[in-house]
């Protein structure tokens, strides 16, 4: 066994050699194992991959593809989101989940998605057998929202949120290529008065043919639209500016002043992407900040490349009002190569019959995209030769790091070296002692000749 002092003087690199020794097969090596290190205070995880032939890699992620059979004649719904659903939790805001009843039986459950009034529930559906009910010519298909309850027993599926439902021509006509959003309404034999918490809209695609089926792991390469890896990474930057001329969400105090505390949200195909800070008492912020987000790499399969970004008023008790809200489709996201400064007039929302605030104001933000070099066209740069001279590691993420801001916790980065010299670091993670890295990798090339283990 190694001397204490010798174990650890090893750092990072023995430990990669290390790992490396116990490889006996490399046809095994792209089975990649989560290795954590341990630093002065907290954990730094990180994967060492000794790469494989790009055979080997298109034939894994063939083996993650669900196989698909297609002799069944069916209408296929896509339950893809939904938006500005109302706060049913005291504490929180609601736990969604989506009921699909075809023919009036139900036959289909999405998965909760906990604390979210813009869930996404991505490309999750079931299909609907036509033509088996009444000879078909009576489909019906119903679609309900309900706020999960943690304590629910037996037929109680929680605060009902709104529902949609299609039948005759729609379930027989032809289908919208991209995704619609459907306004979520109240349910016609029960009290309105009861049903106070219906509101926003519920985002669905329906088909007749099978599309082809995400790649769910996440691994953005290679795939069906880069089968080569070659192609590159693109990144959307995201800046908001300023808003002018907001309207007064907070009550006045003695019959004085009254302003908003305003601060914006950043939704990237409906995911939420980013958070600005909270401008206390000003109708006219100015943040002069944002983020970057990555495109995905399979395209938009179900519409257009979206930008929703929603501004609030933030409350420190019960819930964040709503001030208004801006879309951006298609090339307005993704065609801008340069920063442009736009001005957008805020909006109300779908399915809300009635903003608690008025909605005015206007809001001033900068797109654009930068390409980032894919994994083999930098072989290709460097010359190297797949399988055996280049050794990649991914940094995922770091836990219970200690706080080194007087105000605030820590903004960590990663520094990577290679034979002492640094050859690269990771974006930095504002406000986190456990941050995690998206895609966040690096090539090293052994030299030729050279024993791995050197």
């Amino acid at each position: 066994a190694p001397a204490p002092e010798e174990e650890k003087s090893k750092g990072f690199f023995g430990k990669m050699a290390d790992t490396l020794k116990d490889v006996q097969n490399l046809e095994d090596t792209w089975n990649k194992a989560d290795s954590r290190f341990s630093t002065v205070s907290g954990t730094l995880t990180y994967r060492l991959i000794l790469l494989d032939a790009t055979e080997r890699v298109e034939e894994w992620v063939d083996e993650g593809k669900p196989k698909i059979t297609n002799d069944e004649v069916a209408i296929v719904c896509r339950i893809m989101d939904a938006m500005d659903l109302a706060k049913a939790d005291a504490v929180g805001a609601s736990d969604p989940y989506c009921r699909v009843l075809w023919n009036y039986r139900e036959i289909f459950r999405t998965k909760s998605i906990s604390d979210d009034l813009n869930p996404v529930w991505e490309d999750t559906g079931c299909f609907l057998p036509v033509g088996k009910y009444r000879h078909g010519q009576h489909d019906h298909l119903k679609i309900e929202v309900f706020d999960k309850e943690a304590m629910a027993i037996g037929w109680d599926m929680g605060d009902f949120l709104g529902e949609v439902i299609f039948e005759g021509d729609f379930l027989k006509g032809k289908f919208h290529k991209f995704k619609q959003d459907y306004v979520l309404h109240k349910r016609k034999d029960k009290d309105p008065e009861e049903q106070k918490l219906v509101q926003g809209t519920l985002a669905l695609h329906f088909s007749r043919k099978r599309h082809k089926t995400l790649i769910k792991n996440g691994i953005w390469w290679p795939d069906d639209d880069n089968a080569d890896g070659r192609k590159p990474r693109e990144w959307l930057h995201v800046k908001v500016k300023k808003a002018m001329d907001l309207a007064k969400a907070d009550s006045a105090l003695f019959g004085m002043g009254g302003s908003s505390d305003p601060f914006v949200v950043v939704f990237f195909n409906r995911e939420k992407v980013w958070e600005s800070k909270v401008i206390n008492n000003n109708q006219n912020p100015q943040w002069d900040d944002g983020d970057q987000f990555p495109v995905p790499m399979r395209g938009f399969t179900y519409g257009p490349p979206e930008l929703r970004i929603a501004v609030y008023d933030k409350d420190t008790v019960g819930e964040n009002e709503f001030l208004g809200q801006i879309f951006l489709y298609g090339d307005e996201v993704l065609k801008m190569n340069k920063k442009v400064t736009m001005q957008r007039k805020l909006g109300g929302r779908m399915g809300v019959e009635k903003e608690e605030v008025e909605i005015k104001g206007e809001i001033f933000l900068s797109t654009h995209v930068t390409l980032e070099p894919s994994f083999l066209s930098i072989v290709d740069k460097f010359e190297l030769s797949l399988p055996y001279d280049v050794i990649a590691v991914q940094v995922v993420d770091a836990r219970n790091l200690p706080k080194s801001d007087r105000m605030g916790l820590s903004d960590p980065y990663v520094v990577v070296l290679w034979k002492g010299q640094e050859v690269a670091r990771t974006k930095t993670i504002q406000e986190s002692l456990s941050p995690k890295w998206d895609n966040e990798w690096f090539l090293f090339a052994i030299p030729k000749n050279k024993d791995l283990m050197e």
